[in-house]
């Protein structure tokens, strides 16, 4: 038995983050291909600081680096690995696959001979915790802790190409047992894309920062520390949910990945399982419901649409926006998995691949946060955008639902499912002007933030009073002011005519006042009590 096969497609939009990533066959003419090798020759010379910051428990010498990726400066489609010692970008090849790892249940993995790639770094081998980040797309970051993950490099084209990556469901894979974590991302001549990801697995709590041009900055990932994040895990969610929780090292795996919701398609787990399906009845009134009443809800930009069941068919027809008149349809009822994962049915073209993978996506999106009406008869248009409704009612992907709790993720927001991008819930982080990207292995808890690392303390005594209730003094020519919350919130503010600003509607607590002065940017941190 062998690991399987990852190969590389573009996030972008990232739909589904984490998935097994099979590289798409695409026509293009003679014209896209020099508009973009001009694209590509362009992005050659230009790189992005992609920083680790160590806040766990684990030593830099304990935490091992790779980066894999589809290369955007040369022929396309070429799988890539960076070597993050010296930041070179080099060609997935079966020569690296030279160390040797463990083999379970007989197997030796893809070459048959125990071997995977030599592509890890140790973090205290990595210059300033720092790697120049090429244009690069369809990209993992992995953090691994204590050894290496075992990795078996297919080719850099051709096929098979890419490369192997852990399976949770495999008893037989290499790197079971190995605490790891994933950052996602995208860095191209567009911008920078990425994200935390919860969709398969959660190992440890990471955090993502990511600064821009013109004072940008953003960030996502945990709040808690990694043994607070199990407790408040097991204290959540249901009984289905609690064999998602590993107690030997605090892993947290998505539910469909484990044994007790199995469906007996995965070899690996040939056992269907209890909770097999604990989705249908909700799907099977969605569906039994609209056979005869009309399906109306607003996709947001992709407009308003109207359908019912036809069949085993759910055909939606766009009303209004760019999609007037095409169909988007899902071919019947998706199971529990396949609702979880947005797979099968809810990935899967039928006649219109831009709007049948739009509307599988919002109805997956809508059936995993149990937002689809049910119960009130002809409810007209619905609208699924307001996330306070999200997970009110069960059966609900409860695994997810628990990542977008307050005081778990910051601004409420991960990738709890494949799907979490809708209606923009995910943990994804983009700015088209990147100037650098922090990760954090053991997320925020009692850590001051890249934005704090970049304070000028010698501007503390610029603002004042501090501590204060009601208002602050800030410099004369300070211009584009904000104030963020260790919550996620962010305030921008304007100055009176005294250089003061009002902060007696904040609650208590500790926040950063950041703003722009002479060209630059500062920052301190103030106490609201």
């Amino acid at each position: 038995m062998v690991v399987a096969l990852y190969q590389i497609k573009t996030p972008k939009p990232m739909n589904k983050a984490n998935t097994p990533l099979i590289s798409a066959k695409i026509k293009v003419s003679a014209f896209i291909v020099v508009l973009l090798t001009i694209a590509r020759m362009s992005m050659a010379q230009v790189t992005l600081p992609f920083q680790i910051v160590n806040n766990s428990n684990f030593p830099d010498n304990q935490l091992y680096v790779t980066i894999v990726g589809e290369d955007l400066t040369g022929p396309p489609g070429n799988r890539v690995w960076i070597d993050c010692k010296t930041s070179t970008q080099k060609l997935m090849s079966p020569s690296y696959n030279t160390v040797a790892g463990p083999v379970y249940g007989g197997n030796k993995g893809p070459g048959t001979n125990g071997m995977y790639a030599n592509c890890f770094t140790k973090l205290s081998d990595i210059p300033n915790k720092t790697v120049q980040l090429p244009p690069i797309q369809g990209c993992r970051v992995f953090i691994s802790v204590g050894q290496q993950l075992y990795f078996y490099f297919f080719g850099s084209s051709g096929s098979p190409a890419g490369y192997t990556s852990p399976s949770h469901s495999d008893p037989t894979d290499p790197n079971k047992g190995i605490q790891y974590e994933i950052i996602e991302l995208t860095s191209n001549q567009y911008g920078f894309w990425g994200n935390t990801t919860r969709v398969d697995s959660y190992n440890y709590a990471m955090g993502l920062e990511l600064f821009g041009n013109n004072n940008f900055y953003a960030k996502s990932g945990e709040l808690k520390s990694h043994e607070d994040i199990g407790t408040a895990f097991k204290a959540n969610v249901p009984t289905e949910f609690q064999g998602c929780f590993n107690s030997s090292n605090g892993s947290i795996i998505f539910p469909t990945k484990t044994e007790a919701w199995a469906d007996g398609t995965i070899g690996t787990m040939p056992n269907i399982g209890p909770y097999v399906n604990y989705m249908k009845p909700y799907i099977d009134q969605i569906w039994e419901k609209y056979k005869n009443e009309d399906l109306i809800f607003n996709a947001g930009d992709a407009g308003v649409w109207k359908g019912r069941v036809v069949g085993e068919q759910l055909i939606m027809t766009a009303q209004s926006g760019g999609f007037t008149g095409r169909k988007g349809i899902i071919d019947r009822r998706p199971t529990t998995q396949e609702a979880f994962e947005g797979k099968g049915v809810l990935d899967k073209v039928i006649q219109d691949a831009p709007t049948d993978l739009m509307i599988q996506a919002q109805i997956c999106a809508a059936i995993t946060r149990h937002v689809i009406d049910v119960e009130t008869p002809n409810v007209g248009q619905q609208n699924w955008s307001d996330p306070s409704k999200y997970y009110l009612k069960s059966p609900c992907n409860h695994y997810a639902k628990f990542w977008h709790q307050a005081g778990i993720s910051y601004n409420q927001k991960s990738y709890g499912f494949a799907y979490d991008d809708v209606w923009d819930q995910s943990s994804t982080l983009h700015t088209p002007n990147p100037t650098k990207v922090i990760a954090t292995f053991g997320g925020f808890v009692s850590r001051v933030t890249g934005i704090e690392d970049n304070m000028n303390t010698s501007s503390s005594n610029k603002v004042y009073p501090n501590p204060s209730k009601d208002f602050v003094f800030v410099p004369e020519n300070a211009t584009q002011i904000i104030i963020r919350s260790i919550d996620g919130k962010t305030w921008t503010v304007s100055k009176k005519e005294n250089n003061s600003i009002d902060i007696s509607t904040l609650p208590e607590g500790v926040y950063i006042l950041q703003w722009s002065e002479n060209e630059k940017v500062l920052a301190v941190k103030i106490v609201i009590n």
